[in-house]
């Protein structure tokens, strides 16, 4: 196969030739081989590194939302954001179990910083966080035109929330009597 191949001294004066004759007919204005600068510039270096913050933001935030970090680790903030977006990002028909789901976790943090920390500064927040994922739950659900079935058990899931929960948590229910108002009107069926 070798006799086929020209010997590189032919391709080279081919080369000599070709150029010469393209600098005649065009005047020498060979374009350079294009080089994108962008990739060695200030603002490359700054995209690049403003994808590795989001990217690594982000999956710490995924990261905390999935295993359930404690109110008083550094990450519960970023669990706080994914959140929000997980319910930004959620169907209309989705958000009331979505909402019910966070409000079992906030019942849960109370409980586990009122065993762990009973002076902490978080759990009034905590608690009023409670109460509006269990409102907006209930506003939700009715919301959604879930059928009569679907609402009860949903309600049944929110009694259970609020029947599993700790004492304290059950006087902090009772402390919230707009809460329970709502609860009962909406959810008890009257015989």
């Amino acid at each position: 196969m070798d006799y086929f191949k020209p010997p590189k001294t032919t391709l080279a004066a081919g080369k000599e030739k070709f150029l010469a004759a393209f600098d005649v007919e065009f005047g020498g204005a060979r374009s350079p081989v294009f080089r994108p600068r962008f990739f060695s510039t200030l603002a490359f270096k700054v995209l690049i590194a403003v994808i590795a913050v989001f990217g690594l933001t982000s999956g710490m935030a995924i990261y905390a939302n999935a295993q359930n970090v404690p109110v008083d680790s550094p990450l519960y903030p970023l669990k706080r954001v994914a959140e929000s977006v997980q319910l930004a990002f959620a169907a209309t028909q989705a958000r009331p179990a979505l909402q019910e789901k966070f409000a079992a976790r906030r019942l849960g943090e109370i409980d586990d910083l009122s065993h762990r920390n009973p002076g902490s500064n978080a759990l009034p927040k905590l608690k009023d966080d409670l109460h509006h994922e269990m409102e907006n739950s209930m506003n939700g659900a009715e919301q959604s035109n879930l059928s009569a079935g679907e609402f009860f058990g949903f309600c049944d899931r929110l009694r259970s929330i609020m029947g599993t929960s700790s004492v304290a948590m059950q006087d902090e229910l009772i402390a919230h009597p707009k809460l329970l108002q709502h609860f009962d009107k909406r959810c008890v069926v009257e015989d």
